[in-house]
């Protein structure tokens, strides 16, 4: 799906930009984050970027949580295992770490996604 494809690279760019990460993590709600990501790198609805966003979250919580992710987890990504393997790496990344990607990650979770 397209929509992800952006979302994708989205959080690499996200996670490679210091300041653009830095302003990621400075948006208070839902709205301004979103209006902020799809300036960034556009092609993707708001509900789009919602459901993402949230998968990304668990993502992070599961891995934090040293939890396997299971195929039934994998359903759930529009997309398929592809564009979730390379959402996990670039999660790898943010926790290695990453001041910044530890911030993006705890800004969604801030927001409940």
């Amino acid at each position: 799906m397209e929509a992800n494809k952006n979302l994708v690279k989205l959080i690499k760019l996200l996670s490679s930009d210091k300041e653009k990460a830095n302003e990621f993590s400075s948006k208070k709600t839902k709205e301004e984050l979103y209006e902020y990501c799809v300036s960034l790198v556009p092609g993707y609805s708001e509900t789009e970027f919602t459901e993402f966003m949230k998968n990304l979250s668990m993502s992070s919580k599961k891995q934090n949580n040293m939890s396997e992710i299971s195929d039934k987890d994998l359903e759930h990504v529009s997309g398929g295992t592809d564009i979730f393997e390379t959402l996990l790496s670039v999660l790898q990344a943010f926790q290695e770490g990453k001041k910044e990607g530890n911030n993006i990650l705890g800004n969604l979770n801030d927001m409940n996604f």
